[in-house]
């Protein structure tokens, strides 16, 4: 089965397939399905496999599994890249800039809400792991003229890591939170007269990352809602989400045997 569904802003495809038949077990029923986030046309899309169910012996009880690739995390993060959506923005003082750009001032005097933009160059890769997950990306820290904003006073072409811990909140939104961010300027262009170099911007970049994670962190901080119907969610309580390599496994204790047992009292 596989159903091609538009995406909110019509820019792309998610399909869904179900990857095999339903699997009964003799407390629980495991549905495999996986999805795929394309811009455009596109063909039938490849799956990993993914586990049917996995058991412990710490939760006998749990009914209800949900597993998140690692592959439908990455197309979706390339229909944001491709749509453009992956750029965030942050005014800060020229005092803040002379950091990375020493004579900022001596040519545009000094600002207090000087617009900087990073943007996506490529998609961004997620790595899903046991330990320590990581993103992986290319990226592009616009400055912008503070006189004229449709211009840019600077360029940087980066290379961006980081890693990143998934939280699972109560309504059963995925949040991710970004840690230890890491930036290294790989080329840049300065569209005035200045001795700043490559070099010397690499130098001081741990000054950019740190407010540029907070800011991508608060971003991130509304999450994406699981595809759960409303009537489930009503239905599980103890939700809690554990780490796989390459995808990560959401599990709950269903409270529909109670509730029948309340009904037929």
């Amino acid at each position: 089965v596989e159903t091609p569904a538009p995406v909110a802003d019509a820019s792309g495809q998610l399909n869904v397939s179900l990857l095999q038949d339903p699997v009964f077990g003799k407390d629980y029923i495991s549905f495999v399905l996986d999805g795929q986030f394309q811009g455009g046309d596109s063909e039938k899309a490849s799956f990993p496999r993914l586990p049917l169910y996995i058991s412990s012996s710490e939760t006998p009880a749990v009914q209800t599994q949900i597993f998140v690739s690692e592959k439908s995390m990455n197309s979706a993060m390339q229909s944001m890249h491709e749509a453009g959506s992956l750029v965030v923005g942050q005014k800060v003082e020229s005092t803040y800039l002379k950091t990375i750009i020493p004579n900022f001032e001596e040519v545009f005097g000094k600002h207090g809400d000087v617009r900087m933009l990073l943007e996506s160059s490529t998609a961004p890769s997620i790595t899903i792991s046991e330990g320590v997950s990581e993103v992986k990306a290319a990226a592009t820290i616009r400055i912008l003229n503070p006189f004229n904003e449709s211009y840019e006073v600077m360029m940087m072409h980066c290379q961006v890591s980081s890693q990143v811990e998934f939280e699972l909140l109560k309504d059963f939104r995925l949040i991710g939170n970004i840690k230890e961010m890491v930036m290294e300027v790989t080329a840049m262009e300065a569209y005035f007269q200045t001795s700043v170099t490559k070099e010397g911007v690499n130098k001081q970049i741990d000054s950019l990352a740190a407010p540029l994670q907070t800011l991508i962190n608060t971003v991130l901080s509304s999450g994406q809602g699981l595809p759960i119907p409303g009537s489930l969610k009503n239905e599980l309580s103890h939700t809690r989400m554990f780490s796989y390599d390459h995808f990560l496994m959401v599990e709950s204790d269903p409270q529909i045997q109670d509730r029948v047992k309340q009904r037929i009292i």
